[in-house]
């Protein structure tokens, strides 16, 4: 649906004309149909982050949506934000031959296949942040590296090994992001009531 437009800020706004997550069984499931609605900007974007993704590498398990923002915005218990569809929550890929979609354990988590996820998201330029445990950024810095990147192309990207609280990385530390992460697009060419601070 084009029109959808973010209004506000992602804790204090709504959305205009409000687009449902469209069903892409080849690119990734909705967990939750009614609680992932947002800007169709925002929506364009993580389709094409997780286009992206399935073209470029080898990971045929499912990627998880599991909610974004109520048909219309405003406020989504228990999060504090999500309310300007512009924030989704995706959960961790995991390892071949898992059942469910929500890791127990690090272990069950697809590292490599979370850094290409979380990498392609990024390289749409169009996210804010992604916010995920510091605990677990140690291990998407590890996949990072095994997959050839170097300190210096992470520092801008990953906020490990620097200390919580610090450094101005895309991927950076928030309290509960430890099974799935969190990405903030930003607001769209007309989003024109949109905000990008809190």
């Amino acid at each position: 649906q084009q029109g959808a437009r973010s209004v506000g800020a992602p804790a204090r706004g709504k959305i205009y004309g409000s687009a449902p997550i469209p069903e892409n069984k080849s690119l990734y499931m909705v967990l939750r149909p009614r609680l992932s609605f947002g800007s169709t900007h925002a929506i364009e974007q993580l389709q094409l982050g997780i286009a992206r993704f399935r073209r470029d590498y080898a990971y045929d398990g499912r990627v998880v949506i599991a909610s974004m923002s109520r048909e219309g915005g405003g406020r989504l218990k228990p999060h504090l934000s999500h309310q300007s569809g512009r924030d989704v929550d995706v959960r961790l890929p995991l390892v071949a031959g898992l059942k469910g979609t929500l890791p127990q354990s690090y272990e069950e988590v697809d590292w490599s296949a979370t850094w290409g996820l979380v990498k392609s998201l990024i390289d749409t330029k169009e996210v804010v942040y992604i916010f995920l445990t510091h605990s677990a950024q140690r291990r998407l810095y590890r996949a990072a590296k095994r997959a050839g990147m170097t300190e210096v192309e992470l520092k801008p990207l990953i906020q490990y090994p620097e200390s919580i609280g610090s450094g101005r990385a895309v991927v950076r530390h928030s309290k509960g992001h430890d099974k799935h992460f969190h990405v903030r697009f930003k607001c769209g060419s007309a989003d024109d009531a949109c905000r990008d601070k809190r």
